[in-house]
């Protein structure tokens, strides 16, 4: 068979599978097309060749055209590497062998409107042209901008623009492996370190309340539900521009104490510690109640920073009061915070009479700064609804921790696209979940009325 040949041919096919590692090589499992046609059975193969500068920047996905040479290794070598058992199984999943690709290198990246990618190589060897529509993640990306009902795999799989089956997007998902230093690549270009910023730290819960066999689902305390639920904690740091009066989250983290034994005061520190790292220096940090350990005030101490935060009424100062039995003037009153020292605490009233005492370590701190200080925390209270609202952060069903993993970050990723948007067009993220709907909507109408029974 000539597709088995040993010497160098030029083939045409379907990316099935993302890049996955394996012996130090890169294996694509690919779709053969006969005259440029699929054939029945569908036939496979793997690629097989060594990594370089082109597969680190990821450029093959599942859905592209491939058309590449190389000399094919046919199944029943795999009798050298696995016997009969592996090579059966080969034979059963209609795998023809394995094509090995040298030498080929990044000769053309062109961003069009198909995003087309050309590529050619020394010697006229190895991958000559990759084309067709975006990968994976771009196509998930959008689809969790665009999509205000349904999240799933399936549902992306009806609406892609590339033929893509709910296999293909469920492994693609799972075989990535984004990490929160990916959100930083991502957002750091907007980040202005010479401008005046607020750190703003504060977790979130993933519900989870209907899932029993998700990895990192923890039972938690939700401050929406006010109960323990099921979910996957999320702890968030956003920067928070003092000019431009807008937040964007530089780092987060997932709490998953059972494979990592980290709390989330220590995700908190940790975070600090790597946003001065990078070069961010906040005017202040502001966190809630919950990050007001003594441990984490010192930490930020330690920066060199000043942080506002809310403590509990009934945390002890002065040696030996409570905070809510003190007598606290409008202007602030200094207070000893046991193990720490001094600190200055406001007291402020809610319209429903919900108290809140406001600390800070600043000198000479004023109620108009601290209560603007407290607005801006607002911000991520605000990001959170809208990442779960707009963007389905909590509507992914997969069942392993790295595919919860990779869509976390992939619906952080759709709102900070949504933001950028938001800055540049005055238009809320709600409206453009709308923009998206309301002509099909208008459609639906007219044909309803045209046909009324």
């Amino acid at each position: 068979m000539k597709l088995l040949s040993q010497q160098e041919q030029r083939h045409v096919a379907i990316i099935e599978d993302s890049l996955v590692n394996r012996d130090n090589n890169i294996r694509i499992k690919v779709r053969l097309l006969i005259n440029n046609k699929e054939s029945f059975p569908i036939l496979y193969a793997y690629l097989q060749f060594k990594p370089n500068a082109l597969t680190k920047n990821n450029f093959f996905c599942a859905g592209q055209q491939l058309i590449f040479s190389g000399r094919s290794k046919p199944v029943h070598s795999l009798l050298n590497e696995g016997g009969f058992d592996l090579q059966r199984y080969a034979i059963s999943q209609r795998l023809l062998g394995t094509f090995n690709v040298q030498n080929f290198t990044i000769h053309e990246f062109r961003n069009l409107q198909k995003r087309s990618i050309n590529l050619k190589t020394r010697k006229n060897q190895g991958v000559h042209i990759l084309s067709g529509y975006p990968c994976i993640k771009d196509i998930y990306k959008t689809f969790l901008q665009v999509s205000s009902l349904r999240y799933s795999g399936l549902a992306l799989s009806e609406v892609s623009p590339s033929p893509l089956s709910h296999d293909t997007v469920s492994r693609w998902l799972k075989s990535r492996c984004f990490r929160p230093k990916d959100l930083w690549r991502l957002v750091e270009p907007s980040i202005d370190k010479k401008s005046p910023c607020v750190l703003i730290a504060d977790d979130t819960l993933i519900a989870k309340t209907r899932s029993k066999k998700i990895e990192m689902v923890h039972y938690q305390y939700s401050g929406n539900e006010h109960d323990v639920i099921a979910g996957i904690g999320l702890v968030n740091l956003l920067w928070h521009d003092l000019t431009k009066v807008e937040s964007i989250p530089i780092n987060y983290l997932i709490y998953d104490k059972d494979s990592d034994g980290k709390t989330k005061n220590t995700h908190f520190s940790e975070m600090l510690t790597l946003a001065k790292k990078r070069g961010i220096m906040p005017e202040v940090v502001v966190m809630d109640a919950w990050y007001s350990s003594l441990d984490n005030l010192k930490s930020i101490r330690s920066h060199g920073w000043i942080w506002v935060n809310t403590l509990r009424k009934n945390r002890i100062v002065n040696h030996n009061k409570q905070l809510n039995k003190l007598d606290i003037s409008e202007e602030g009153t200094s207070i000893h915070l046991r193990g720490y020292g001094w600190v200055t605490v406001f007291k402020f009233t809610a319209k429903n009479g919900r108290i809140d005492y406001i600390v800070t370590n600043k000198e000479n701190p004023t109620r108009q700064y601290l209560k603007s200080i407290m607005d801006a925390r607002w911000s991520v209270e605000v990001y959170h609804r809208e990442v779960k609202q707009n963007c389905g952060i909590e509507r992914c069903q997969a069942r392993t921790s790295r595919a919860q993993r990779n869509h976390i970050f992939l619906a952080i990723s759709a709102w900070f696209e949504q933001h950028k948007r938001r800055i540049s067009e005055k238009i809320t993220l709600y409206q453009q979940n709308w923009d998206v709907i309301k002509s099909a909507i208008t459609e639906q109408i007219r044909v309803l009325l045209a046909y009324p029974n």
